[in-house]
């Protein structure tokens, strides 16, 4: 269900699809860091995710892939002193 409202959410132009600028735009969302990084981390999520290769990630592909690289879409969270 995480994986779903995040998905959809980022989904911007509701294409069913997340292109390579969704993703690093999930990315920026959820991590401090350069831009350069988190296009570096895109990158590799679409190496990864996009197994038939379409340019795009589908649902099911992203579920998938989540669940393999958890902390590349939604880093640990530190803990505020």
């Amino acid at each position: 269900e995480r994986c779903k409202l995040a998905f959809d959410m980022y989904d911007v132009d509701h294409s069913g699809y997340l292109s390579i600028d969704e993703v690093e735009e999930m990315m920026m969302s959820t991590n401090l860091t350069t831009r350069d990084l988190i296009k570096k981390r895109a990158e590799n999520f679409m190496l990864c995710a996009d197994t038939d290769r379409s340019g795009g990630i589908t649902i099911d592909e992203f579920i998938v892939a989540a669940e393999k690289l958890p902390n590349l879409l939604y880093p640990p969270q530190t803990k505020q002193r």
